[in-house]
């Protein structure tokens, strides 16, 4: 069990995208997007909490035999901040994304990321999927929205955080060896 967290801060948004590995491929996708979170950046001291309980809940709800319950950060710009607010959570399970992925372009993460989805290696859970939440006046299910109206030939598209983090979680827990 464990999360990624993906920023946007131009848009003042920070989002989590919570992902279930069945390392012991029990289930015919090793890789389930159980929940995804989004909030404002200057939110931030409340969010982190919510989103440390939310992968504690999740790895009980789930029954998860690996109890680690990781939160994946990227390690520049605003990294330590987010570090600092999981910390003062209580969350000591604060990884940093390896650098090789951290450097990676949207772009490159989508193309990397792509191939387990096209495959089947990765299916989005029923809670995940029909969620909705209302961000800067606009009600629908982000992680969705933001996924569908990517495009490699697109500059950076100016929401992404939730896009970011589920291409980076997918590369986390699928690549093997990950990159180091």
């Amino acid at each position: 069990m464990f999360a990624v967290i993906g920023t946007t801060p131009l848009r003042n948004a920070i989002g989590a995208v919570f992902f279930g590995f069945d390392a012991l491929t029990i289930n015919a996708w090793p890789l389930m997007v159980l929940d995804w979170s989004l909030s404002r950046f200057d939110e931030l001291t409340k969010w982190a909490p919510q989103v440390s309980q939310r992968v504690r809940s999740l790895t009980q709800e789930c029954g998860a035999l690996d109890p680690t319950d990781s939160i994946y950060i990227e390690p520049d710009g605003i990294g330590s901040s987010l570090a600092s607010a999981f910390h003062e959570a209580g969350h000591d399970e604060i990884e940093e994304t390896p650098p090789p992925l951290a450097k990676l372009m949207l772009q490159e993460r989508a193309i990397g990321s792509s191939a387990y989805v096209a495959r089947g290696l990765v299916i989005t859970t029923a809670p995940a999927y029909e969620k909705e939440c209302t961000f800067q006046s606009i009600t629908r299910n982000h992680l969705l929205a933001q996924i569908t109206s990517f495009g490699i030939s697109a500059e950076d598209p100016e929401s992404s955080e939730l896009f970011s983090a589920w291409c980076l979680g997918i590369l986390l827990a699928l690549e093997s060896p990950p990159r180091k």
